[in-house]
């Protein structure tokens, strides 16, 4: 570890990467803000390697150059992202890394012909055995005993809180077709039910990830945090912490003129260009950030003595 350098690498998907918001507002920038106004001799600072659409990529066998983080694309996986890191690994003090959501896919997910059964069968794959491999990887690349490996857990994007006559405009954005919506049962029930399967399965999967990968290492430098969402706090619910569209049909992020640009440079298929001007829907909004800061921030305290 660096004396006087305090560095975080933050390595995932979209959520760790921050999707739709200004950087300020991120929870990465939250959390080394927040050592250096407490503790400013850490002289905190940030490496990130995640960005928007990131699967962990177990089995993958293709890939491409890193291309804007707001711009979602599968590579490089999180896999990939542990070897990005630059500089000696014995001077990262922190990891963040969470994985899974894209590897489940998010149109599967959303969708309301898939099966339950197969669904709860996939996130346990991607959340808890790709979690597992992907965690060992990091664990071993980061090997130093007092750098610390924080897991972050999903948050919540639909809700039975959510108002259901809004929920249709976000699924072309899921990947999930309007025809679906002709269907003899009721498709808003089964989105919503499905993303709250996601939520919990994903949380006690990625949970017990963390806890098996403790066990099989004989360390405690693993750690899993889950933001304290609840129903209210989904896209068109209440309270949302969640962005998802406005009335319009436009993003309702923070840097959407930015991200547009760099769809335009980075996307070429000109439909998932439009689903790249509106990545932001479906993530957390700056107040789903302080709620991942809130559920991090204790385990900082408890592990560093900040």
């Amino acid at each position: 570890m660096s004396q006087g350098h305090f560095q975080i690498a933050f390595l995932g998907d979209s959520v760790v990467w921050g999707q739709g918001l200004l950087d300020q507002h991120k929870f990465s920038t939250k959390l080394v803000s927040w050592i250096n106004q407490y503790h400013p001799a850490e002289n905190a600072y940030k490496t990130v390697v995640a960005h928007s659409g990131a699967v962990i990529g177990v089995g993958a066998t293709t890939g491409h150059a890193p291309v804007d983080g707001e711009v979602p694309t599968s590579y490089p996986t999180i896999l990939e992202q542990c070897d990005q890191v630059p500089g000696n690994p014995s001077d990262v003090d922190l990891v963040i890394v969470n994985g899974g959501i894209n590897d489940v896919s998010v149109q599967y997910i959303f969708s309301p012909n898939t099966d339950q059964d197969d669904l709860a069968d996939t996130i346990h794959r991607a959340c808890y055995c790709d979690l597992k491999t992907l965690l060992l990887k990091v664990a071993a690349r980061f090997s130093n005993p007092a750098t610390n490996i924080l897991v972050p857990g999903y948050h919540l994007v639909l809700s039975t809180q959510s108002n259901a006559l809004r929920i249709p405009t976000l699924m072309p954005l899921l990947g999930v077709s309007l025809s679906t919506f002709i269907a003899p049962f009721d498709p808003i029930s089964k989105i919503v039910s499905n993303s709250l399967l996601f939520w919990k399965k994903s949380a006690a999967d990625m949970m017990q990830a963390v806890a098996d990968v403790n066990q099989k290492l004989g360390t405690t430098r693993l750690g899993f945090a889950a933001p304290a969402y609840q129903e209210v706090n989904a896209a068109f619910a209440p309270t949302p912490w969640t962005f998802a569209l406005n009335a319009d049909l436009s993003p309702q992020d923070e840097v959407f003129a930015s991200r547009k640009t760099a769809c335009q440079k980075d996307e070429p298929d000109l439909l998932q260009r439009e689903f790249c001007f509106r990545a932001s829907a479906g993530h957390p909004n700056a107040s789903g950030e302080d709620a991942f800061f809130n559920a991090l921030y204790p385990l900082l305290q408890q592990r560093y003595g900040f």
